[in-house]
Parts: structure tokens; sequence; C-alpha cells
């Protein structure tokens, strides 16, 4: 399926590539490119290749050359690639001879675009036969693409760049601004764009490259659609359109023809004899009673071929779709102009660019209904009002068709936000500044061991108590945040350790702070009874506490350490606890630390061993369930084991047996290094 502007349709051509296809080192992108004078005369041909005048338009292909390239497009397994290839394999013949047929490539990688040949013969093959062996793969550089097409032509020639793509640039850079670039340097030439198997907002975002170069954007989801469109191109290269404004010149409809086969012209104007409307637009055609589909598209305008009889148009963008009937005259072109009744926002929020390339402002519109009075094109009163989300998207400058009605709209860049109200009417393009100073700032701390880290910013606010107001607090270790340009108050409280800074945040630059706490260092060591702990299980916790009262107060997390590396940690008091296993025996020391401070701590942890066994006087295993409690009732250990062995402090415990032949307690006495073995039934 193809979705375009004008043109006509072209049967597809069946020839298959052959099964195995040669990957050799040419990869990249291609695009095709027509240039000429206005004095141009065609070539002869003769019965060898065909050399073309410098006098001739010059026709080269820009093939994008990204790795998803080698991805289906349509239902019969084609690649996008292929579908690319036949559709020049088709049309390129009927512009031999009569046009400068040339062939440039981008990709593999943001650094590769060239042109693969030359645009001074008129053999299509010349064109083709690369594209047999071209690899796609990586990254496609389209903006460099788009230049390196362009530098195929001389300072001062006129011609059209017609690039099969199927993405952005993924490479970083704007292709709506290199098209800029491109015009201002050679406005004779003109860009239209194949967007292959893409996203309708993809189409959208790629049709500035036609819009601001004069040139057509069309998509296509299938093989035919991709050879229906670079028809449509051919048509329109055989038969220039009138020169035209240059806000009209990207969707202008060819002049109307009188003989010839029937096509259908539409084209969609914001208001009944308005200028014609440049945006992509969803076309659809059918029978009258919507049952067959005719033809399909995204673009701003249409010329398709179309059988004669009466037909059912559909135009949509949004909450905006208009239907008119029209009656295909049997022979020549049947002009279609479709008023939409609409009116358009260009939203600009002046965003630079910070460290990610991902990162885009977006742009939300909410429709205002009831509770706000009209004052020119701005509505009064609008917190009264009743907001419904509309419309979302992401761009530095976002073009909108909106039905006329009272509008908010919000740009927001992460914390970073602007708001405007506008009033949208009928056949009227309107500029809409969503002004968003903002720049981004990256927060890290310098702790040298692993800590709890939370990040606090706030604003001055007179209304709030305190005098500001919190934006955001998070516990990620570096933070990154995109904010609105001016002074914040950042606090980074370090394992209950607070550190302020005053940071201000400038327009497009990045701003980085980094907190160093005070750090103090403790440096551990551990025995077991006196020994070296050997292969003993050991955990090692430190917990900070307050010094707020005599009765400990714990404040932050308590977190595992290893033994053996000294341990950075800020200033203040702490608990450590070595312990045996997850609930065995256990040694606890405070330790308070100063600033700058190094301290060595060493532990020595009292171990005992409790070898129960639950054999009666008959020799006979007794099943029961037995727990071990501390001199003051805690439960420290419960199992139901027949011989279990168990790790404690040294001290007293209370043993408590219940079997099927009745309740054993019995006081046990543990010591340092000893192993005591109780049997509660043998007695």
């Amino acid at each position: 399926m193809m979705t375009s502007m004008p043109g006509s349709r072209c049967p597809a051509d069946r020839r298959r590539p052959g099964l195995l296809w040669t990957l050799a080192a040419l990869a990249g992108g291609v695009a095709l490119i027509v240039a000429g004078r206005a004095d141009a005369q065609p070539a002869v041909e003769g019965d060898g290749p065909v050399v073309a005048t410098a006098t001739q338009p010059a026709v080269m292909a820009l093939v994008d050359g990204s790795g998803s390239m080698w991805g289906g497009l349509g239902s019969e397994g084609n690649s996008k690639l292929t579908a690319t290839r036949l559709a020049l394999e088709g049309v390129l013949p009927r512009l031999a001879g009569s046009h400068r047929l040339g062939l440039a490539t981008f990709g593999p990688g943001c650094r590769a675009a060239s042109v693969a040949v030359a645009p001074d013969e008129s053999v299509p093959e010349r064109v083709t036969t690369p594209l047999v062996r071209f690899n796609p793969r990586g990254k496609g550089p389209l903006s460099a693409g788009l230049r390196a097409a362009a530098d195929a032509f001389g300072q001062d020639e006129s011609g059209t760049i017609v690039l099969f793509h199927d993405g952005l640039d993924n490479c970083g850079e704007d292709q709506c601004a290199t098209a800029a670039e491109l015009h201002a340097a050679r406005p004779g030439l003109k860009v239209s764009t194949i967007s292959l198997g893409m996203e309708p907002s993809q189409v959208a975002a790629i049709a500035c490259v036609a819009k601001t170069t004069g040139g057509r954007a069309y998509a296509a989801d299938d093989p035919e659609g991709v050879m229906r469109a670079l028809s449509e191109i051919a048509n329109l290269i055989e038969r220039p359109e009138p020169a035209a404004p240059a806000e009209a010149a990207a969707v202008a409809v060819p002049k109307p023809a009188d003989k010839g086969p029937s096509r259908l012209l539409a084209s969609a104007r914001l208001v009944d004899g308005g200028e014609p409307v440049s945006m992509p637009l969803n076309w659809r055609v059918t029978s009258p009673d919507g049952q067959k589909v005719w033809h399909e598209a995204v673009a701003p305008s249409l010329t398709v071929p179309m059988a004669a009889g009466p037909k059912r148009v559909t135009v949509t963008s949004g909450r905006i779709s208009v239907t008119r009937d029209v009656e295909i005259a049997k022979e020549g072109d049947t002009v279609l102009e479709v008023g939409l009744e609409a009116g358009i926002v260009r939203f600009d929020t002046g965003a630079k660019r910070l460290a990610s390339d991902a990162e885009e402002p977006l742009i939300r519109l909410e429709e205002l209904t009831g509770g706000g009075q009209q004052t020119g094109a701005a509505t009064q009163g609008a917190a009264d009002a009743v907001s419904t989300p509309l419309w979302i998207a992401r761009g530095k400058a976002i073009e909108a068709m909106l039905p006329p009605g009272d509008y908010r709209a919000i740009a927001e860049y992460g914390l970073a936000h602007a708001t405007a109200l506008v009033r949208v009417s009928a056949g009227k393009a309107l500029n809409l500044s969503l002004p968003l100073e903002a720049g981004r700032l990256e927060l890290s701390t310098a702790a040298a061991g692993p800590a709890s880290v939370i990040f606090r910013i706030e604003v001055d606010d007179p209304d709030r108590p305190g005098g500001r107001r919190e934006l955001t607090r998070t516990v990620h270790a570096a933070p990154a945040f995109v904010l609105s340009t001016g002074s914040y108050y950042v606090t980074a409280s370090v394992d209950g350790e607070e550190l302020r800074r005053l940071v201000t945040v400038r327009s497009g630059e990045v701003t980085r702070e980094t907190f160093k706490p005070d750090t103090a260092r403790l440096e551990l060591s551990a025995t077991v009874n006196g020994a070296p702990p050997g292969r003993a299980p050991l955990m090692l916790n430190i917990r900070r506490v307050s010094d707020a009262s005599d009765e400990r107060q714990r404040v932050g997390v308590e977190r595992p350490v290893s033994l053996g590396s000294p341990i950075d940690l800020a200033p203040g008091r702490y608990l450590v606890t070595l312990r045996s296993g997850l609930n065995g025996a256990s040694v606890v020391r405070e330790v308070r630390l100063g600033a700058n401070q190094q301290q060595r701590l060493e532990l020595d942890l009292k171990t005992a061993e409790i070898s129960l066994d639950t054999t009666g006087t008959d020799g006979t295993p007794q099943s029961a369930v037995c727990e071990l409690k501390t001199s003051d009732g805690a439960i420290i250990w419960r199992t139901v084991e027949i011989s279990p062995r168990r790790i404690v402090s040294p001290g007293q415990y209370t043993l408590r047996c219940q079997a099927a032949k009745g309740l054993r307690e019995i006081a046990v006495m543990t010591a340092a290094g000893q192993v005591t073995r109780v049997a509660p039934f043998a007695q």
C-alpha cells in the first residue's frame, strides 16, 4: 500500500531477485536525484551506452543503508531494499535517454555517506546493479546522505532527490534543519521522500524535508506502493508543475490534463478556496458505499490513476474528518478540492538539545470547554474551564491541525514546562511560542563506599511554609534532571548527613554537581574465640545511631559489609555487629567516628555449640518439637530434627522438647569454644 501525494499508478514489476545475494562491502543508504535546466534536450540513443549531456536533467537515487532495510515490506516476503530496487528497475527506464541517472548511499555507521554512481550517463542499470550487492547494516545517517546527494549537483542546478528510507536520522542530526540548510544553499533542489513501512507519526516527522525543499512526501507499506510512489515522481519529472509560492510548492497539484488516462487529483484546504495544506493527511478512496477500497495514502495531496465512475473520498487528520463524493471522468484528470474547516497551530519550544539525543520536549494539547471568557486569540478565565486531553507529541517544534475552538497547550521538558492558551480559527495558521529555556542537572556523590543517598530539589515559593517548594526527590545514586533555567536548592542526604548547595541551571547547558561528604575510615578485624575465623560464616553489619538522647535511635539503613577492607563512613556513632550465620552468636560494639579520622576495631566473636540428641532410653529416636530460649524467655531456635546442631553465644539457656512420651525442660549451660551435648529423652 502506498500513501502519497500526486502521481500515477504503475504496475508492480513482478520480477524476483536471485535467491543468492552477494553481500559485498558496499553498504549505506541510496537516493534518487533529478536535476536539470530549462534548456535541457534529450540525448540521442544509439547502439552503445546512452551518454547524457550536461544540460539534461539528472536523476539520482538515495537509499537508506541502515540494517532495518533488510526487514520485510508487505505480505510477500520482499525486503525493503528489494522493493526499492524493483521500483527503480521498473521506473528508471522511462527516464533513460532524457535524464542523467545516478546513485548515492548513506551508511553503515554515522560517518558513511557518498555518491556511488555519478549522474553523468543515462543508463538505468548503472543505478540498479550496485543495489544487488548492497548490504545495509548499522545506523543510517540520513542528514549526511542528503548532503552527499546534494553535492552531486552544480551550485546553480535545479533538481530533485528522491529518498528511500525506513526511519528518521538515528545519528543525532535534525533532518528538518538539514533540509533547510540545503534549500538555502541550493534553492532549485527538491527532495522527495518515500517512507517504507513507517508509522504515520514518523512519516509526519520526515515530511518537513519535502515541504522545506518543495518536494513530495510518500508512504509505502508494500512493494506495489513503492512502485506507485516512484511512478508518481516520474510523472512529475516528465510533466513539471507550474511555479508556486514557496509555502505551497510542496503540495501544488499538477496541472490538470483534459486528455489521457483518468486520474484523481485531490488536494486539501483549511477552508474552501484557501491555500493547499502542506501537512501529511490520511486519504482513503472507496466505492460510494464504502465497501471497496480503491486507494489509501498518507500525503498532503493525491494524484492517482482511478477508474471512471462514482467514488467516495475521505480525508482525516486527528479529529478532523471530511468525506466528499466525486464522479471520476472517463478521460483526463478529475480535480477535487476538500475544505477541512480547520486551523493549524505550529508549536515552537525553542528548546536546545541536551546531553541525550533521546530527550525531546513533550507537547500536550487540551481542549477547553466552558467557564472561559474569550478575548482576542486567548481565553481568559481558563482556570475555571474544563480541560479535556486531546493530542500529544514529542519534538522541539510540532505542527497540529485542529478544529476551531479554544485550547491549552502545555510543553514539558523534564521538570521544565510552559503553558499557553490559544484560539484556533478555521482557515488560519498560527505560530505559538512555548518557550522552554531548560538545562540539564546531573548529581552524584563522592562517597567512597556504598551509601544511602537521597537527593532533594527545592525552589523559592513565598506561598509555602518556609518559603520553598519541593520539586522532586530521588534515591538514585546519580540522577539527572531537565529543569527550567534558574537557581535551585539541592540537598543530598548521605547516610543521614545533609549537604546543601545552591545550584544554577543555564539554558542548553549541562551542570554537574558532586557532593562530597566528610568521611571517616574504619578498619575491622575479627576472630572467633580468639582464633582466626577460618571458613566460619560471619556476617558484619553497621548501623548509624543518633545522639538525640541517651537511648540509641537508629537512623539510616543497616547494611552488610565485608571484612578485610577499610570502610569509609560519614562521621557519627555506629553500632557494629558481627554475627555467626544469620541467627547465631553475635557481638555488638559501638564506635564513634570523627571527620577525616581513621580507627581500627577488633572484634572477637565468642561462640558455643549445642548438639541435640532426641533418642529415648530404649535407643529409639523420638519425634519431638524442641525450642531453645534465652534467660529472658526469647526463643532463638526451634527444630524438629532428631540430631541437630546450633551455634549460640556462651551462656545459660532453657531447652524445651515436646514429644509423645511427654514434655522435657532442661537447663543448658554453654561455654566459649565448647560443644554441649543434650539428650532430653535419655533420662
